[in-house]
């Protein structure tokens, strides 16, 4: 049995001044030494493992389509930019903004709108009976939705309070042919709630939501006027107690 030799230090790298002295010598010593290699001046080089070097490149992205997404633009909508040369249409918030701001500097009377739950698409509108109607003294809370290409579509109305109104259903939903099938880009919402109120005044029998009502109106208007205040006080009269 061979005696163990002492180690090589002059093999070791740590030992070699050359490796100061001689930079290509560093070449020949850049190799993994194990215990064995010290104790028993095992000179054998240990390369590197290949996967070692590899550890640093880039694995190469795979190649995915793009997904086709539709936005408000497709369709119709982007047919009228380009005809009208609209640069930038996603501007339905700053132009409810300039609505509103319109509503400041041309108030209308009885009719109160702001901003519902914090969001500006989302509005809500007070409006007061006009005077001289079956409306009179009542108080109608309406929701406005404003879509998200708007003004390229009319916003929707829902009344919230129940009012006795031919165009007018028991969901809220109303039939008001001026702002839904005459709808266009220039119109603001200013002139949404002037067709509003002029339907409190003067209603649309030729088209109406609910037939029932047209009908009774136009036999019988004393009967109609009856059954309007009647609602407008169970339904729209809001009292507040101190």
């Amino acid at each position: 049995m061979d005696r163990p030799r002492p180690p090589n230090f002059g093999a070791s790298p740590f030992y070699n001044v050359s490796l100061f002295i001689n930079p290509e010598m560093a070449v020949h010593h850049q190799r993994i030494r194990t215990s064995q290699d010290i104790l028993f001046g095992n000179e054998q080089t240990h390369q590197q493992p290949q996967h070692l070097n590899r550890l640093h490149q880039s694995a190469p992205l795979p190649s995915l389509p793009r997904p086709n997404i539709k936005t408000i633009l497709s369709g119709g909508i982007k047919e009228y930019v380009e005809k009208n040369n609209v640069t930038n249409p996603f501007f339905a918030a700053k132009r409810v903004m300039n609505d509103l701001t319109e509503l400041e500097e041309k108030p209308l009377a009885g009719i109160y709108v702001g901003p519902a739950n914090d969001h500006i698409l989302e509005l809500m509108a007070v409006i007061e009976g006009p005077a001289d109607t079956v409306y009179e003294g009542g108080t109608f809370f309406v929701d406005i939705i404003i879509p998200k290409s708007y003004p390229f579509e009319p916003p929707q109305l829902i009344f919230r309070t129940r009012i006795y109104h031919p165009n007018i259903n028991s969901n809220g939903a109303i039939c008001l042919s001026t702002i839904f099938n005459e709808w266009k880009p220039e119109m603001t919402l200013l002139n949404v709630f002037e067709a509003l109120i002029s339907l409190l005044y003067i209603y649309d029998l030729e088209e109406p939501l609910i037939p029932s009502i047209a009908k009774l109106f136009k036999e019988d208007p004393k009967e109609f006027e009856r059954i309007a205040r009647l609602w407008t006080q169970r339904y729209s009269i809001c009292t507040f107690k101190a």
